[in-house]
């Protein structure tokens, strides 16, 4: 754990005081400057302009110590140098760019910071700090406003946060938003237990193990942040990895706590990549949206779950920016109060204890938390004032009647076809898969009893009987007393799979977005998994993605006759109503008495017929159909 900030800057004020005697009385750099236990101290800074060479010199290392150099105004590393026998160090690199203005150093216990002592860089528009003052008047101040205010005088990075918030920190490590694996208990198909996205393929950027961040280079030559980790609550590394000397120190608090902080991928001197602020995007100093932490509210919820999938509601359907201020007929739970809507934010319903975050849609492996998110919860089991809407709740979801139509603002990704070239996008200079979007779409309906069916990633696919295959479903029928009919958007896909063994095949997603061809994607993606390449072709694949936002108000919900006496909105026979055409070896209706179908117009006899036999008669399902009653 490092010292906290005022004994940082009174440790460096001390050194330099201390440096000043050593230098005036000949003593050598070689030694501590107190002749004692070793103090971290900086001797200079020196930027050699013709070779663009950074050089740091310093001492009171301890012995064989690795120390590390930053750019302190990035956050990037720039390298690592150890120690000698005596703790002094001399780190010499050249750096392609522009120069670091500012250069810290770290040891395992303390850090210090400097800007340049010899031949600072004209070009720096950033000038050294000023020489230190009293160690009441220090020079990098608490921020004045924020809800930690006056806790911390320079945010140094998640260490600074860990000093009060190690129990919380352990709660994210262990978290799906930061493991990105959970319990697979309601789960069918998978063998691994915990899973989630980290092992698993889908039909969207198919496998983020191997992609996890780096840059890109766009069409016109220039990098471009890439990786699944930007919707990460990590600082680079892929969970569990544990390469930091503190695990901790990868997540990132300020990402979902800090509405003013943005991140970017930097990209570290041996190669590999950490996000560092991005401070051009800020509109305050890293250390003040670190004083503005609090809990997170929609607007950090969306800057992932919005844009997953590639761009704005790509992926969901029913999660899109337009989420960020909704009217009341866009979202009506989370309108303004002002605007005649609830004002929820995402945490009113997906309740979170522990950092375990409440709720799993039916596309999902993982669930943490045993909270559940259920419309019965503020309304009840029965929300309506007539009973006979009422009784639809046994086996009908909310959001059947009230979430009549999807992709409401933005379009959404229907289907992705990769075998197609890909599409440019002037913002980016990069390419997207080929996909067909749609707006205000008409959900799909299936029943669905909490678990889900998951296709296993390397094994043979094997189509279903509509010859896709299927990455994801609900599971539970109409026999289910569990299931309920839910709404959903289905995906399609048509997606590379081993003509050999059947598996569906990864992709270097990456390299698909700099020029928009499988060619280098799909053998880069088999070498990057360990398998043998043996070429590819295409399978249509499907997937289901439970739907749950964009509720109407209910003035704009369904009516009786959208799914009753000839509504098209329900497929009755699909999901598996239809009456069994013959009971004790005779035709259904002729089994008790004559044909009456004449003796109702045609739009009102589901509902004459249905009242007659089960409100006057009460015979249960199982008499006409091949299931019972649910209530």
């Amino acid at each position: 754990m490092k010292a906290n900030s005022h004994d940082t800057f009174f440790r460096g004020y001390l050194l330099l005081l201390l440096l000043a005697a050593a230098l005036c009385a000949g003593s050598s750099a070689d030694a501590s400057p107190d002749g004692g236990s070793p103090s971290l101290g900086i001797a200079e800074v020196r930027w050699d302009t013709d070779r663009s060479r950074l050089t740091v010199t310093g001492y009171g290392a301890e012995k064989k110590e690795k120390v590390s150099v930053w750019d302190a105004m990035s956050g990037t590393l720039l390298g690592t140098v150890g120690s000698d026998d005596k703790g002094n160090f001399r780190f010499r690199r050249e750096i392609s760019g522009a120069p670091p203005c500012t250069i810290r150093v770290e040891s395992r216990v303390v850090d210090v910071e400097t800007g340049y002592t010899k031949t600072p860089p004209d070009i720096c528009v950033n000038t050294p700090p000023d020489p230190p003052g009293p160690p009441d008047a220090p020079t990098d101040p608490s921020p004045a406003a924020g809800a930690h205010a006056g806790r911390f005088t320079r945010y140094e990075g998640t260490q600074t946060c860990l000093k009060c918030h190690r129990e919380e920190a352990q709660e994210v490590y262990s978290s799906v938003h930061y493991q990105w694996k959970g319990s697979a208990a309601d789960t069918v198909g998978l063998t691994e237990d915990p899973a989630g996205k980290m092992g698993g393929i889908n039909d969207f950027c198919i496998y983020p193990d191997i992609n996890w961040i780096g840059k890109l280079t766009n069409v016109d030559g220039l990098p471009v942040d890439g990786g699944c980790a930007k919707c990460h609550a990590g600082l680079g590394e892929k969970p569990n990895l544990e390469t930091s000397q503190d695990p901790l120190e990868n997540i990132d608090c300020l990402v979902c706590h800090a509405d003013d902080y943005k991140r970017k991928v930097g990209q570290l001197p041996d190669g590999t990549f950490r996000f560092v602020p991005d401070t051009e995007k800020m509109a305050v100093t890293v250390t003040q949206a670190a004083a503005n932490v609090g809990r997170p509210g929609k607007d950090a919820c969306l800057n992932c779950h919005a844009n997953a999938g590639g761009g704005n509601n790509f992926k969901r359907g029913d999660i899109e920016e337009a989420h960020r201020n909704p009217s009341r007929s866009f979202d009506v739970h989370m309108a303004a109060a002002a605007d005649g809507g609830a004002g929820l934010d995402c945490l009113d319903c997906h309740v979170a204890s522990g950092h375990r975050i409440a709720g799993r849609g039916s596309d999902l492996r993982p669930r943490e938390s045993d909270a559940k998110v259920d419309c019965i919860q503020c309304h009840g089991n029965t929300p309506h004032e007539g009973g006979d809407i009422n009784k639809h709740t046994a086996r009908v979801n909310c959001t059947v009647c009230h979430i009549p139509l999807f992709a409401k603002e933005a379009p959404t990704d229907m289907r992705r076809d990769w075998s197609k070239p890909g599409d440019p996008v002037a913002s980016t200079g990069l390419f997207e898969p080929y996909h067909v979007k749609g707006r205000n779409m008409v959900p799909e309906y299936a029943f669905f009893n909490g678990q889900s069916y998951f296709y296993q990633f390397g094994d043979a696919a094997k189509p279903e009987a509509n010859g896709k295959v299927l990455m994801s479903g609900p599971m539970g029928d109409i026999r289910d007393p569990a299931a309920k009919i839910h709404a959903f958007k289905r995906h399609e896909g048509y997606q590379p799979i081993d003509p050999t063994t059947r598996q569906l095949l990864p992709l270097k997603i990456g390299k698909f977005f700099e020029n928009g061809s499988l060619e280098n994607a799909v053998p880069l993606g088999v070498q990057g998994v360990g398998w043998t390449y043996n070429g590819y072709e295409f399978a249509e694949t499907e997937r289901y993605l439970g739907l749950f936002h964009e509720v109407a108000p209910k003035e704009e919900a369904l009516s009786c006759n959208s799914c009753h006496n000839d509504g098209s909105r329900i497929d009755f026979g699909k999901l598996g109503y239809t009456p069994n055409p013959t009971r004790n070896n005779r035709p259904l209706c002729a089994s008790c008495h004559g044909d009456k179908s004449g003796k109702w117009p045609e739009s009102e006899y589901f509902t004459k017929v249905h009242r007659k036999h089960v409100t006057d008669k009460r015979y249960d399902c199982s008499a006409c159909h091949t299931f019972t009653r649910a209530n």
